[in-house]
C-alpha cells in the first residue's frame, strides 16, 4: 500500500513538470541528426555522447537515490527518489516532444521536437575526446570527458 501510493504520488509530481533552477548560457549547440541514437537509458546513470532521452526515459543515480526524467511536457527534472521532490528542472515544460542528448561537441542540449535548443549547458568542444553527463548520488548531473567530471550541469 505504502508503495502504490509513493508511486502514484511520485506519477502526479511528474504530470505537473515542477520548475526548479535557471537556465545556463552556453555557445549555440548543433542540431543532431534524425539518425541519433535513442539511449536505453532507464537504469543507467550515463548518458553517453550521441544518445538522447525522449518522453518518458530516464538516467538513475548509481545507488538509486535521484532519477534524471525527460518529462512528456518536455521539462529535464531531476527527482529525489526518498520524498520524490524535484531538485533541479531544465524550466523547458510546454514543449511535448522535447528531447535531451549529449553532443560529441560536448554540449548537453534539451531540444524542442522542431530542433530548435531550449537549454544548454557543458560545451567544451575538445577534439578527440568522449563526452558523456552522468548523475550522481547528490543529485547532480555532470558533463564529463573521457571519465573526468568537467562541468556541473544542475547547480
Amino acid at each position: 500500500m505504502k508503495s502504490t501510493l509513493k508511486f502514484s504520488l511520485f506519477t502526479a509530481l511528474l504530470s505537473l513538470g515542477l520548475a526548479g533552477c535557471s537556465k545556463q548560457e552556453a555557445p549555440t549547440p548543433t542540431v543532431p541528426s534524425a539518425a541519433a541514437t535513442t539511449a536505453n537509458a532507464n537504469g543507467e546513470s550515463i548518458l553517453r555522447a550521441g544518445e538522447r532521452l525522449t518522453a518518458g526515459q530516464f538516467l538513475q543515480s548509481y545507488g538509486g537515490q535521484y532519477r534524471l526524467v525527460m518529462q512528456g511536457d518536455g521539462n529535464l527534472v531531476i527527482y529525489r527518489l526518498a520524498d520524490f521532490s524535484a531538485r533541479w528542472s531544465s524550466r523547458t515544460a510546454g514543449n511535448p516532444g522535447a528531447f535531451c542528448t549529449m553532443q560529441s561537441d560536448g554540449n548537453f542540449v534539451v531540444y524542442a521536437a522542431n530542433g530548435r535548443p531550449l537549454f544548454t549547458g557543458g560545451a567544451q568542444d575538445r577534439p578527440n575526446v568522449r563526452y558523456f553527463a552522468y548523475l550522481v548520488d547528490n543529485g547532480i548531473l555532470y558533463t564529463a570527458v573521457n571519465g573526468a567530471a568537467i562541468k556541473a550541469i544542475s547547480r
